[in-house]
C-alpha cells in the first residue's frame, strides 16, 4: 500500500473498477503444482464459477460431472459455458445477446425467456448445440428442481482453428481491424462475440452484486426470523451478527461493512457493461468477505482443516446418494455396523463392547442414566416394578461435580448443581437429584502447574490438618501422573469424598422416616478431566480417580461425559485414558463425525448391556428417534476416526514410542507411515492383539468402504504385518496399573486395568510460549492441554498480578475477556468466542503446529493490547457472551 502511494479506500474504488479473472490449468479435478486438485486448491477463495462445456461426444457427461464436483465443494457456477454456436446469416451474433446498457441499434425485442437480470440467454439463436441444449434441460428440470435456480447455460460461437499458414499482420494500418502480430481470424472471431461476452460480464455482475445484496440483507432478516441459542435478543445489535458465506477448513468466509448497502435486484439503469470502465463496476458494493479463523471450533465439534473438508464432505454425500435414510430398529447398514466398530476401537478401549446411537450429546446423556439405573437396579436387586408403581420406588440419585455441564433435557440438568442453566428462569422443573462435589481445580500460574486459588470451602479443612498447601508440579505429564497415589493430598481427597458420601446416606436414611432411603446413589456423572461449558475448567486429575474409586466401591455405576473431550480433543483418544480410568458407560458426540453432522453414541460394558434382556420388550431399552444411526452420520463417524487416527492424513498423530515413559518430540511425516510402521488403534480388536502386534495397512481391492472410499487403497482397518511398536494405550507417566487403578476397575472388568498407553497427538502449542503466557500481566491463569488453550483474562481494573482472582463463573462479568476477543476478531482475524472471562482457542485434532503459533502470535497481542484499559462500547458485548 505505501509502495503504490494509495490508501486503502482508493485501493478499494480501484478493485471495484476490475474484472480479476482466475483461470484454471486443465479440468475441475486436473491436478495443482502442489497435487491438489484445482477444485480443492481454488475452495477457499470460493470464486464465483464460470464451468466451460464441452460440446464434443461424451461432453453433456463431463460437463455434468464437472459441474456435480463444484457443487459439492460448495462453489456457486454462475455460468456454463459452450463454445458451439455456429455463426449464420440468419443468427447474426451482434444482434443475439442484447445487452443493457448498449446503444438500441444493437439491441433487440427481448423474448420471453430472458432473464430476471435484463440479460436475454435463452435467445433461440443462442440455443447453441446438443450438448448445450442437453445441459440446459437437464438443469432446469431434474437438477435443480427442488432447489434454488441453477446456472446459466450460454453458447457463444466456436473460435475457429487457425489458417495455415496463420494470415499475421505486422502493422497495423489505417482501417485495419487487426493490430500487429494478430491472427486476422482470431479478430474477427472477436469482433464477432463481442455482445456475447458482454451479455456474460452483465450476467456475472448481476450475479455478484445479487450475492453482496442477499448478504448484507441477511443481517436484518435473521432478526426477525430466527431465535439464536444462547443469546439475549433485547441488548443484541444488528452489527454483532456475523453473516458467514462458507466454511473451508478451520476458516470462515465472513461479510464485512454495513448492512445497509445494496438492493437485490440488477437492473439496466445500473448495470455498466463498457469494458473500458469496467464490466459492472456501479453494481459492486463497497463491502468485501473477510477470513476468519474459527478458533472455538464451532463450539469444539471440528476435527478437520481444509486437507480433509472435501473427504468428509464426500463421504458424507455418498451414504446420502446410496441410503438418504433407513430406519434402524432390527435393521443394519454398512455406514452404522462400521461406525460402531470403529467408535469401539478408537474410543471404547478394552472395555465397551456395545454402541447406542443417538443424536447429540444430551441425549447420549440420558441414554447413559438410563442404562445406569437398569443395570444399578439389577445389580442390587431392587424391584423394578411397574408403571403403576413407580412413585412408591427409592429415587434413585447421582453423583456429579460443580460447574459441571452434560446438556439441556430434563434429565442431564438435574445431574448437576443449580446453575443458570437450570435455574427457575430456565428449567422450572429443575430438581437437584444427588450429591454434588465441588472439585479442586488445575491450571498454569507464572509457569508451574498448581491447584487453582481460592480452593473450595472444604479446603479448609485440610488446611487444618496440614494438608492444604497447594501441590505445584513441573508439567502437564507430573499432574496426570498415578505416581501421586500415595501422597498425602490423594488421602485427604479419599478421607473427603468418603465422609461426603456417608453423610449423604445418613442424611437420605433420616429424612425418610424409615429404614428405607429416600434417595439411593445410583451413579457417578462427570466430565472426565475437563468442564468445558463451566469455563474449560481442568479438574485436579486425582480428585476424579479418588472419586471414581469411591464411587465403584459402593456399586454406582460410572458415566463419563466425554462428548466435549473425547476424540483427541484433550490429545488422546479420551480423556479416560488420560485419567487411566475405565467407566461403565461413555457419552461421546461433537468430534467423532469431524463436525460435519450432529451424531452421538453412548458406549457401553456387555454387563450392562445384558441388563437389558428379557421376556419381553417392556424390558428393553426403549429409548430413539426416528433418524436414530442415520447413514449420512455414521458414514461421517467412520470417515473422521479414521482421518484422526491416521498418521498419513493426521500431522499431529504420534505412534507409541519404544521407551512408553518417553515423551514424544514430533510427529510422524507421511514418508515414515508409508515406509515404516505404526501404531494403528483400529488395527486389533482385542486387548491381546493390542499388546502383541499392530501393523501397517495393506490392500483389499474387493470391497468399499461405509464412507465411499475404496478398500483397495491402504486402509488402517486392514493389517498383517507385525508393528515395531507395542499397540498399548500410550500415558507418559506411567505403564504399570497402580492402587486407584485397582479400586477403580469396574466388577466386571477381568485382570488389572493396564495404566499405558493410547494412540496421542503431540503438543501443538509451544511450550516456552504457553509459559511465557501463563506469566502475563492479564493473565490469571491458563489450561493448555491437547486442542485447547484456555486463558483466564483479569479485568481491566485488575492488570496487576493477583493469585487470587475467584474461580470463573458462567455469568460472571466479561469485560477483559470481551476485550481480548473482539480484538483478536477485528485486528488478527481470528474468531473467539469468550466463556465468562475465559477466552480460549480451540483447534482442530489435525492442526499443524505453525497455525498453533500463527494463533498464539495473535493471543498475545490481543493481550497486549488489553492492557491499555479500552473496553468495546457496544451493549450487547457488556454482558459476555454466553458459550
Amino acid at each position: 500500500m505505501r509502495k503504490s502511494g494509495l490508501d486503502e479506500q482508493q485501493l478499494r474504488r480501484l478493485a471495484a473498477q476490475g474484472v480479476v479473472l482466475v483461470e484454471s490449468a486443465g479440468g475441475v479435478a486436473s491436478p495443482s503444482p502442489s497435487g491438489r486438485l484445482m477444485c480443492d486448491a481454488l475452495r477457499p477463495l470460493r470464486l464465483p464459477a464460470i464451468l466451460v462445456g464441452d460440446p464434443r461426444l461424451g461432453g453433456i457427461s463431463s460437463t455434468i460431472s464437472a459441474y456435480e464436483s463444484l457443487l459439492l465443494r460448495g462453489y456457486d457456477t454462475d455460468v456454463i459455458l459452450f463454445m458451439d454456436q455456429p455463426t449464420t446469416p440468419s443468427c447474426p451474433p451482434s444482434h443475439s445477446h442484447p445487452v443493457p446498457g448498449l446503444p438500441p441499434s444493437s439491441s433487440a425485442q427481448r423474448p420471453s425467456g430472458s432473464s430476471s437480470s435484463g440479460v436475454d440467454l435463452a435467445d433461440p439463436c443462442a440455443e447453441g448445440g446438443t450438448n448445450a441444449q442437453a445441459v440446459r434441460a437437464h438443469l432446469s428440470h431434474q437438477f435443480h428442481s427442488l432447489g434454488r435456480p441453477g446456472p446459466r447455460v450460454m453458447s457463444i460461437p466456436a473460435c475457429p482453428p487457425p489458417p495455415s499458414p496463420p494470415a499475421v499482420t505486422h502493422e497495423a494500418g489505417e482501417g485495419s481491424k487487426a493490430g500487429p502480430g494478430l491472427d486476422a481470424s482470431l479478430v474477427s472471431w472477436l469482433q464477432d462475440t463481442a455482445p456475447h461476452f458482454d451479455a456474460l460480464m452483465s450476467h456475472l455482475s448481476c450475479s455478484h452484486a445479487a450475492r453482496l445484496a442477499y448478504l448484507h440483507s441477511m443481517r436484518a432478516r435473521a432478526t426477525s426470523a430466527i431465535w439464536w441459542p444462547f443469546t439475549q435478543h433485547s441488548t443484541l445489535q444488528a452489527d454483532g451478527i456475523q453473516v458467514i458465506d462458507s466454511r473451508w477448513g478451520d476458516s470462515w468466509q465472513t461479510l464485512a461493512g454495513s448492512s445497509s448497502q445494496g438492493g437485490d435486484k440488477c437492473t439496466s439503469n445500473t448495470a455498466t457493461t463498457s469494458t473500458s470502465s469496467g464490466a459492472g463496476s456501479d453494481l459492486v458494493p463497497s463491502s468485501s468477505m473477510v477470513p476468519l479463523h474459527d478458533a472455538c471450533s464451532s463450539w469444539w465439534t471440528q476435527a478437520a482443516t481444509s486437507d480433509h473438508h472435501a473427504e468428509l464432505s464426500r463421504a458424507v454425500a455418498y451414504a446420502t446418494g446410496r441410503y438418504l435414510h433407513v430406519m434402524f430398529p432390527e435393521n443394519v447398514h454398512q455406514a452404522a455396523l462400521e461406525a460402531a466398530e470403529h467408535l469401539l476401537r478408537v474410543v471404547g478401549g478394552s472395555w465397551a463392547k456395545r454402541v447406542f446411537f443417538s443424536d447429540d450429546g444430551s441425549t447420549a446423556v440420558e441414554v447413559a442414566l438410563k442404562m445406569a439405573f437398569r443395570a444399578f437396579m439389577q445389580q442390587h436387586q431392587l424391584d423394578l416394578g411397574s408403571p403403576q408403581e413407580g412413585s412408591g420406588l427409592v429415587e434413585l440419585q447421582v453423583v456429579g461435580l460443580a460447574n459441571a455441564y452434560h446438556g439441556d433435557t430434563l434429565g442431564a440438568m438435574d445431574c448437576v448443581p443449580p446453575s443458570p442453566f437450570n435455574g427457575p428462569a430456565q428449567a422450572p422443573w429443575y430438581r437437584g437429584r444427588g450429591l454434588f462435589f465441588e472439585p479442586p481445580y488445575v491450571a498454569m500460574e507464572k509457569g508451574s502447574w498448581q491447584v487453582v486459588q481460592p480452593t473450595p470451602p472444604w479446603w479448609s479443612g485440610l488446611d487444618a490438618q496440614g494438608l492444604g498447601a497447594p501441590s505445584k508440579w513441573s508439567s502437564l505429564q507430573d499432574v496426570l501422573s498415578p505416581a501421586r497415589d500415595g501422597s498425602d493430598l490423594t488421602r485427604a481427597y479419599r478421607c473427603y469424598i468418603e465422609q461426603q458420601l456417608d453423610e449423604h446416606v445418613r442424611k437420605q436414611t433420616s429424612s425418610s422416616g424409615s429404614q428405607r432411603p429416600k434417595g439411593q446413589l445410583a451413579a457417578l456423572v462427570v466430565e472426565p478431566l475437563l468442564q468445558g461449558a463451566g469455563g474449560m475448567l481442568m479438574v485436579d486429575p486425582q480428585f476424579q480417580r479418588e472419586l471414581v474409586a469411591a464411587c465403584r466401591a459402593r456399586g454406582m455405576m460410572v458415566i463419563f461425559d466425554e462428548v466435549m473431550t473425547g476424540g483427541f480433543r484433550l490429545g488422546a483418544p479420551t480423556a479416560a485414558s488420560l485419567l487411566c480410568l475405565q467407566p461403565d458407560i461413555a457419552c461421546f458426540a461433537k468430534l467423532v463425525t469431524g463436525g460435519a453432522l450432529p451424531m452421538a453414541a453412548t458406549l457401553t460394558t456387555e454387563r450392562v448391556f445384558k441388563a437389558f434382556e428379557g421376556d419381553s420388550k417392556m424390558q428393553a431399552l426403549l429409548h430413539g428417534h426416528s433418524y436414530t444411526a442415520y447413514p449420512a452420520g455414521c458414514a461421517a463417524i467412520v470417515a473422521a476416526l479414521r482421518m484422526l487416527t491416521s498418521p498419513i492424513h493426521n500431522p499431529n498423530f504420534a505412534p507409541v514410542p519404544r521407551n512408553a515413559s518417553a515423551p514424544i518430540q514430533a510427529p510422524i511425516t507421511p514418508n515414515q507411515a508409508q515406509a515404516g510402521c505404526h501404531q494403528d488403534p483400529l488395527a486389533a480388536s482385542t486387548s491381546e492383539s493390542q499388546a502383541n502386534n499392530c501393523s501397517v495397512g495393506h490392500t483389499n481391492p474387493g470391497r468399499t468402504n461405509a464412507d465411499g472410499s475404496s478398500a483397495g487403497s491402504t486402509s488402517l482397518l486392514q493389517t498383517e504385518q507385525p508393528c515395531c511398536h507395542p499397540c498399548l494405550p500410550y500415558q507418559a507417566a506411567a505403564t504399570q496399573p497402580s492402587a486407584y487403578c485397582r479400586r477403580a476397575m469396574s466388577s466386571d472388568q477381568q485382570g488389572p486395568v493396564v495404566c499405558g498407553a493410547a494412540p496421542s497427538l503431540v503438543p501443538l502449542w509451544h511450550e516456552e510460549e504457553v509459559v511465557a503466557l501463563s506469566h502475563h500481566p492479564a493473565v490469571v491463569r491458563l489450561v493448555a492441554i491437547g486442542t485447547l488453550l484456555a486463558l483466564q483474562v483479569r479485568a481491566p481494573q485488575r492488570v496487576l498480578p493477583s493469585s487470587s482472582a475467584p474461580i470463573n463463573s458462567y455469568a460472571s462479568s466479561a469485560g477483559g475477556a470481551l476485550h481480548v476477543a473482539m480484538h483478536m476478531r477485528e485486528m488478527h482475524g481470528i474468531f473467539a468466542r469468550p466463556l465468562g472471562d475465559v477466552v480460549y482457542i480451540m483447534v482442530p485434532p489435525t492442526t499443524p503446529r505453525a497455525t498453533c503459533d500463527r494463533l498464539l502470535t495473535g493471543v498475545r497481542a490481543s493481550l497486549d493490547h488489553h492492557l491499555t484499559g479500552a473496553l468495546p462500547d457496544r451493549a450487547d458485548l457488556r454482558d459476555g457472551y454466553i458459550v
